[in-house]
């Protein structure tokens, strides 16, 4: 009761300083701007955050972060219409804020006077989150370590077109004054992530560019790196995909294979081992066609949320998985994570190809509806996805989208401005993946931290994971390909899962993953039946 009345008591205050009347937003994901018409040349006070979800004309903001609506619903489904519908009728224009905001910063306690339906004029308000001083601490710094206890680091992050020659041909830098600021912003951020594998798109075709950057990282981080591309020449007028790799942590252990169909020089897997471990996995880097331009027949924009082209990315799509299967076989490694810009959004159906085969969306798995990798009209979404096959999966512990991009004011590009720190190097933004390699063996008892799953060949103990201070506690057991066996919430300490695999009948062969949600995180293990 005390706790009521202290708030209580600082909201009236808030209110009465400038006679601000409270909005009434029972629902923030249905509350419309068209409400605030019968508050013209009213002060109010808007009682829940308020996010900044544009700012290229002006400051346009609503209750809630606007996602992509194809990021969350099916393409073309009534669910999707509604959504976009939604999404527009949210956003008003916040004048006399300033300009110098970035994507996704919320605003608290905002007191406006509303000019009308679609626009308001600040008054006062308190500004937290998504700030340029958090993220400048580095990626290991944010309030919570998305990446995860991990051992290796893995990155992928679209360069928007790094050249180091051929300027002035519509994409990349124009001149090498340009060329010198693009260098400096991406070669920061790059370094100050510092990953043992970088998977790069949009980097010129050829050596140059790729030796460019490596040679960065080695002065910038004090670490050894090479490069892998599968083109001979220097430099080309075209872009592709590629690797950086550090030499400390990690071997090439395979070559070069380009997965067919679709642009040249734009999907690519490596075998790499682990110095440390003698642990192998394949690593997939992708660049899926481009949205943009007018496909024909089955690639024309279907009006569903997916653009032009989808048709041709859902190709390239499946040509991945199936490169993948064959490399899977021929190396006998069944750990594959695909990653890169994939001009999808998480529903559209290229990527729910990769997840009706098994696959998992490493950045819903991880953080449900929350990760965006990029920000086109306002609305968030992913194009840069982290896919991982059945036994890469327990390996990975945690993915990270690292918002230096995606909510930058466009200004601060190498060709607007003079700005040369790692903020605006791309227009997407690099994701990060945490990897702790193991190797497949037969384990009674897999420990993480402090929790425990114990499995005495018919059942399976979850220890330590009941939950606390009213926090679902919950398991799912999938199959090698992604079926899932079984699921349910952990309701004791020491919780046991009767026969959880078929009902009690005799368990198949094969490896079983189980996934425990305790304590605001996943756990992942695997249990092999012999």
């Amino acid at each position: 009761m005390k706790k009521s009345l202290f708030i209580g008591f600082w909201l009236l205050i808030a209110v009465g300083i400038h006679a601000a009347q409270v909005l009434s937003i029972t629902n923030v994901d249905t509350w419309s701007a068209s409400e605030l018409a019968a508050y013209k040349g009213k002060e109010v006070l808007f009682p829940v955050p308020v996010y900044v979800n544009s700012n290229y004309s002006g400051l346009s903001v609503s209750v809630r972060r606007m996602m992509t609506g194809t990021e969350t619903c099916l393409p073309g489904s009534a669910e999707w219409k509604d959504y976009s519908s939604r999404n527009k009728a949210g956003l008003f224009y916040l004048n006399g804020a300033g300009s110098n905001h970035r994507l996704g910063e919320v605003v608290e306690n905002l007191v406006v006077k509303v000019n009308s339906a679609s626009s308001v004029t600040y008054i006062s308000g308190d500004w937290v989150a998504n700030s340029r001083q958090q993220l400048s601490k580095g990626p290991d710094m944010s309030v919570i370590d998305e990446k995860g206890e991990h051992q290796l680091l893995v990155c992928a992050m679209n360069l928007e077109y790094y050249l180091v020659s051929n300027f002035g041909e519509g994409f990349g830098p124009d001149n090498a004054k340009e060329h010198e600021r693009q260098r400096k912003k991406v070669s920061e951020a790059l370094s100050k992530i510092d990953a043992d594998i970088y998977g790069l798109v949009e980097v010129q075709k050829g050596s140059g560019a790729l030796n460019e950057l490596t040679n960065d990282l080695d002065s910038l981080t004090g670490r050894k790196h090479k490069f892998i591309t599968a083109t001979s020449t220097a430099s080309g007028s075209l872009t592709q995909s590629a690797f950086i790799y550090c030499t400390e942590m990690v071997q090439q252990f395979s070559p070069i294979v380009e997965v067919g169909g679709g642009p040249a020089d734009r999907r690519f897997m490596v075998e790499f081992k682990e110095i440390s471990t003698g642990e192998t996995f394949i690593y997939s880097i992708n660049h899926f066609k481009a949205k943009s331009g007018n496909g024909s027949g089955k690639d024309d924009d279907q009006h569903d949320g997916q653009g032009a082209f989808n048709n041709a990315r859902t190709i390239e799509a499946q040509n991945v998985i199936n490169t993948a299967a064959r490399l899977s076989q021929s190396y006998k490694e069944p750990d594959i994570l695909a990653m890169g810009d994939l001009n999808s959004y998480s529903m559209e159906d290229p990527v729910r190809l990769f997840t009706d085969n098994g696959w998992t969306n490493l950045h819903k798995y991880f953080h449900n509806n929350a990760s965006y990798t990029y920000l086109y009209g306002g609305e968030a979404g992913i194009l840069d996805h982290a896919l991982a096959t059945p036994t890469m999966l327990p390996q990975v512990t945690g993915v990270l989208a690292y918002h230096i991009n995606s909510d930058e004011d466009d200004r601060y590009t190498y060709d607007k401005s003079s700005d040369i720190t790692m903020f605006r190097s791309s227009d997407h933004d690099p994701v990060l993946v945490g990897l702790r390699l193991s190797q497949e063996v037969a384990l009674d008892e897999v420990r993480l931290n402090n929790e425990t799953v114990y499995f005495d060949g018919k059942d399976i103990i979850v220890y330590n994971a009941y939950p606390t201070a009213n926090q679902r506690s919950f398991y799912i057991i999938y199959s090698l390909n992604g079926q899932v066996i079984q699921r349910g919430d952990i309701t004791t300490d020491a919780y046991v899962i009767k026969n959880p695999l078929y009902d009690g009948r005799p368990t198949p062969p094969g490896l079983y993953i189980i996934q425990v949600y305790a304590n605001n995180k996943v756990h992942n293990f695997k249990i092999i039946v012999e």
